[in-house]
């Protein structure tokens, strides 16, 4: 059986791609209005990405039941917890993964906008695509733009992202370069 170990930062990942986490309609996949990475507001905005430019995505879909998850991660780091130290299993996970139809949906609508799928996560927590940066644009009914910030370069989003069509909302777009 495959285990894999999550960390208290799981929602936070700071990749080499762009990140994008794509929500289903279903209200259990509900995004907060307002998704613009804090970068926009504390970054030196460098100017748009060309929309030419090609981009490897991968979506992270939301988790259902976000507070239960939160609460088994933090016991996995709390000496006290009998949980300290050990693994999630895949049946632990399995139970705040979106549905197949969620996960079906999100991939079928990124299809349909343009995206490429190079891989599927089987847990059904991720999908990596590939695409413009004007697919990511309109797909995402947003702008990128470059921004630096003490010493990095990121891309990010400059308009609250929605994923068109049946998918329902995005949310953080980055990208260190």
């Amino acid at each position: 059986m495959l285990l894999r170990k999550i960390g208290a930062q799981a929602s936070s990942i700071a990749a080499p791609w762009l990140l994008l986490c794509a929500l289903a309609s279903q209200p259990a996949l509900a995004l907060s209005e307002h998704n613009v990475p804090k970068i926009v507001e504390v970054g030196a905005d460098r100017g748009p990405v060309a929309v030419e430019q090609e981009q490897n995505l991968t979506i992270i879909l939301k988790l259902h039941n976000q507070a239960a998850f939160d609460k088994v991660v933090e016991n996995l780091y709390d000496p006290k917890s009998p949980s300290y130290h050990e693994w999630l299993s895949e049946a632990d996970l399995d139970q705040y993964a979106p549905t197949a139809a969620e996960f079906a949906t999100v991939q079928n609508e990124l299809v349909k906008q343009g995206f490429s799928v190079v891989s599927s996560d089987p847990g059904r927590f991720s999908i990596r695509v590939h695409g413009s940066v004007g697919t990511i644009q309109k797909a995402f009914q947003t702008e990128l733009h470059t921004f630096s910030f003490q010493g990095s370069t990121v891309q990010a989003h400059v308009r609250d992202a929605q994923l068109a069509g049946e998918a329902g909302g995005a949310g953080r777009l980055r990208r260190r370069t």
